[in-house]
C-alpha cells in the first residue's frame, strides 16, 4: 500500500509534450507538426523512406534521409502498419492492401482492465472541495492545495501473485468519485447504473476499483477499411482467460473487506445497499456475484500495448526483432504491473536497454525487413 504518484510539476499535471516537446520546440533542426493525420508509411520496395500525412485539408509526403520512427501508440502504431503494408496477409489481401511484410502485427492486445465495488462517504461531496474558495485562492497564489494534487485517487495497493513469483496480479485504487465519473465517464450501461448509482448519485462516493495487473487474455486490433481516418477494429478480448477473472475477484473481495473495516466504518464509509437487478438471490455467494459484476462492469484503464511485439525472430509471434531501438508501448511483449503512462520511466527504460523502433534505418524495422 501507497499513496499515488502522479506526473505533477509546480502543482500541475505534466506530460511528454511538457517535458519534451515545449524545451527543445524552437530548434532548427526540429518542426512539430500539431493536427496533422498520418495516412501511412512511404515504401520503396521493402525500405521505409517517408511517410504520408493531410495537414489543413492537404495531402503531404515527407522523405527521410536516416530513418522513420513509429511512435504512433499502441492502437494507431498496428493500424499504420497494416495500412502500410506490414500486418497479417490474409487481413491486408482482405482490404487489397499490397503485402510489403506478413506479420502478426496487431495481434497480442493487453491492457489493464478493472471493476469496482463502490461505497457512500460521510463527508463533503470532492466538489465542494475543489469548487472551496479557500483552495482555490490557495492554487493560484501557491500551486497547493487539493487543487494540485491527484485528488480523485489517494491510495493503491499491489497484491495477489503467486507464492513463486514476487510480482502482484491485481491492484486496488481508493478513489473518491462523483456523479460524472460514474454515469458518463466510466462507461457504465444506463440500467445498471440507475440500479446501482441512483440513489447515492448526489452524495459523496468512493469506489475501490480492482485492476487487473498480468493479463492471459489477448486481445486483437484490425482495419475497419482503407481509409485512415476510420477508427480501427478493437477487441480487447477482456476477461477471456479464466484466471484473469479470479484475480479481479481477490481483489474485490479484499476491497470489501477494507470497507467494512473498523477505520473505515470511522470515516463514515458504507457499501451500497443497492445491488444489480434481478441477482440480489446471489449475493450470499460472493464469488459468484462478483464473478458476475466483473464480467457485466469491467472497464479499460487505457493501458494497451503489445500490438508490435518484440521478440525472438524465430518466434512466430513477434513482429519486432530484438535489435530494434523502441520508444512506444506496441512493442513490449507483457503487460506489466505498474502505471503505463510515466513517461519518463519509459524513456529512460528505452535510452538504458539501447531500444528505439526504426524504421528504413540501419536496423531491421521488423521481422524479415532490411
Amino acid at each position: 500500500f501507497h499513496d499515488l504518484q502522479g506526473n505533477l510539476r509546480n502543482g500541475q499535471r505534466c506530460n511528454t509534450a511538457k517535458a519534451y516537446l515545449v524545451p527543445v520546440e524552437n530548434r532548427t533542426n526540429l518542426d512539430i507538426i500539431g493536427g496533422a493525420h498520418v495516412k501511412k508509411v512511404v515504401f520503396e520496395g521493402s525500405r521505409a523512406v517517408g511517410v504520408q500525412f493531410d495537414y489543413k485539408d492537404e495531402e503531404y509526403e515527407v522523405k527521410a534521409r536516416r530513418e522513420v520512427i513509429m511512435s504512433a501508440g499502441t492502437i494507431n502504431t498496428a493500424q499504420l502498419l497494416m495500412l502500410s503494408g506490414i500486418g497479417p496477409k490474409k487481413h491486408l489481401q482482405k482490404f487489397n492492401i499490397p503485402v510489403i511484410a506478413d506479420l502478426p502485427v496487431g495481434n497480442n492486445l493487453q491492457d489493464h482492465c478493472v471493476t469496482f465495488l463502490p461505497f457512500v462517504l460521510d463527508t463533503k461531496p470532492m466538489n465542494e472541495k475543489l469548487a472551496n474558495p479557500r483552495n482555490i485562492k490557495e492554487y493560484i497564489n501557491s500551486r497547493t492545495g487539493p487543487l494540485s494534487s491527484t485528488n480523485f485517487v489517494s491510495l493503491i495497493a499491489f497484491l495477489g501473485g503467486q507464492a513463486e513469483e514476487d510480482f502482484p496480479d491485481h491492484e486496488l485504487y481508493f478513489a473518491e468519485i462523483t456523479k460524472v465519473m460514474a454515469k458518463e465517464q466510466a462507461g457504465i450501461k444506463p440500467i445498471f447504473y440507475k440500479a446501482i448509482f441512483g440513489p447515492y448519485e448526489n452524495g459523496p462516493m468512493m469506489a475501490c476499483l480492482s485492476q487487473l495487473l498480468r493479463p492471459k487474455s489477448r486481445g486483437t486490433v484490425r482495419l475497419q477499411s482503407t481509409n485512415p481516418y476510420d477508427p480501427p477494429l478493437i477487441d480487447p478480448n477482456y476477461l477471456d482467460d479464466p484466471e484473469d477473472i479470479e484475480a479481479i475477484v481477490k481483489g474485490l473481495k479484499t476491497c470489501r473487506k477494507i470497507g467494512l473495516s473498523k477505520p473505515m466504518k470511522k470515516l463514515g464509509v458504507k457499501p451500497f445497499a443497492t445491488m444489480l437487478p434481478g441477482f440480489t438471490n446471489l449475493f450470499p455467494d460472493l464469488d459468484l456475484y462478483f464473478k458476475l459484476i466483473t464480467r457485466l462492469a469491467v472497464i479499460s484503464s487505457s493501458h494497451p500495448v503489445g500490438t508490435a511485439k518484440m521478440g525472438d525472430p524465430r518466434d512466430p509471434t513477434t513482429v519486432v526483432d530484438p535489435l530494434l531501438r523502441s520508444i512506444f508501448l506496441s512493442m513490449f511483449y507483457n503487460l506489466y504491473s505498474f502505471m503505463l503512462m510515466f513517461p519518463k520511466l519509459w524513456v529512460l527504460v528505452a535510452q538504458k536497454l539501447g531500444l528505439r523502433f526504426a524504421i528504413g534505418f540501419q536496423t531491421d524495422s521488423a521481422k524479415g525487413l532490411p
